[in-house]
């Protein structure tokens, strides 16, 4: 191996190859550019991989503010709960869950409007996913929108039909609601 930015140590019938710090440093500057530069076919294989584990970083790190949001959530501490998803949401936008257990805090700290959105993001991030749209339904009830709330209900009973508490409580309440509400404009 005759590249002086690695060594090549013999390990079961392959090669372990293990960096200069000189490569390493190199890789991890801020603003680097693979195409911009002319490196061998081992240095570019290297960016990849660091790249490939700050993206795991990343993830690792957001998973633990989901976490740690959850633990506080289940505290009653909903405003650091959302703080925490928050900054996760940053680091992984395209978390459904995410917005959803956002949706959820803000419901309890009756932030109705931003927990819709919330939710709304959800769904629109995995539609068929019947956690999101119930909770969807449930923010649109705190605006009393019936209607929509008892659609996005149905929606989610039709994609978990084993769900009794969506159908024993939120839907058969969403019904009644309907129900006195249209009673009460025939007086």
């Amino acid at each position: 191996i005759h590249n002086h930015n690695k060594m090549a140590v013999k390990q079961n019938n392959g090669y372990s190859f293990t960096f200069k710090k000189t490569v390493v440093k190199k890789l991890s500057q801020p603003g680097f550019n693979e195409s911009d530069s002319e490196d061998d076919e081992f240095t570019l294989a290297s960016k990849r991989a660091c790249f490939r584990l700050q993206l795991e970083d990343r993830q690792m790190k957001s998973k633990r503010l989901k976490e740690e949001g959850s633990i506080l959530a289940e505290a009653g501490r909903y405003w650091e709960a959302v703080s925490k998803w928050n900054e996760a949401i940053e680091i992984n936008p395209e978390s459904a869950v995410l917005y959803e257990m956002k949706s959820q805090a803000l419901l309890e700290l009756d932030q109705v409007f931003p927990a819709v959105k919330a939710a709304q993001k959800a769904v629109e991030l995995n539609p068929i996913w019947p956690e999101g749209r119930q909770t969807l339904g449930r923010a649109q009830l705190g605006l009393g929108e019936l209607d929509m709330a008892l659609r996005n209900f149905e929606k989610a009973l039709h994609l978990d039909p084993s769900n009794t508490e969506l159908r024993n409580d939120d839907l058969q309440w969403t019904w009644e609601l309907k129900q006195k509400r249209k009673e009460i404009s025939k007086q």
